[in-house]
């Protein structure tokens, strides 16, 4: 899937927009340098166990133990790394209604989150470039958190249709 943004039909208000591919998000390149320096980290400690062994037993042992336990961190954080990035985010309007939906593109489930914007009572846009989003609260105290950092030039067509609806958009700086 393509960033894009897609204007159906102006007089529905059918809108849809697509998040950036993984390899193409801001940051995805100094994130994976950043874990593959950790992971050479953790071969760089083991061989020095492995070294240090014959001398003190004690210390190698506690080498190992301490380098495991981040090794061990060091997995999990990669497995929930794997899934963020396999994962496409979907912005559609349609009608009265916006659709968020989750596309996990390693286990293929789809999650969504839908709100009526008759209901939206508050609309805050973060306009970091890192990290942009709107977050749209509901008289009900719903509250729907859109990462528009992954949708740069994207996120700008549903903010000015937001606006064209009459919302009112708070930037918070």
């Amino acid at each position: 899937m393509n960033n894009t943004a897609q204007i159906y039909d102006t007089h529905s208000a059918r809108i849809q927009l697509t998040s950036l591919p993984a390899s193409e998000r801001p940051g995805y390149f100094s994130v994976t340098g950043v874990y593959l320096f950790a992971c050479a980290f953790v071969i760089v400690w083991y061989i020095a166990a492995w070294t240090t062994y014959s001398q003190s037993a004690a210390f190698a042992s506690m080498i190992l133990v301490i380098n495991s336990v981040f090794a061990a961190y060091l997995i999990l954080s990669l497995r929930r790394l794997r899934h963020r990035i396999a994962t496409q985010f979907v912005i559609e309007i349609a009608g009265d209604f916006l659709y968020f939906f989750e596309l996990d593109q390693l286990s293929n489930e789809r999650k969504y989150t839908r709100i009526n914007l008759n209901e939206v009572v508050s609309c805050e846009y973060y306009p970091y470039q890192d990290s942009a989003s709107l977050i749209l609260t509901t008289a009900h105290e719903k509250t729907l958190d859109l990462p528009l950092w992954l949708m740069p030039g994207c996120g700008r067509v549903l903010i000015d249709h937001l606006k064209g609806r009459g919302f009112e958009i708070l930037k918070v700086s």
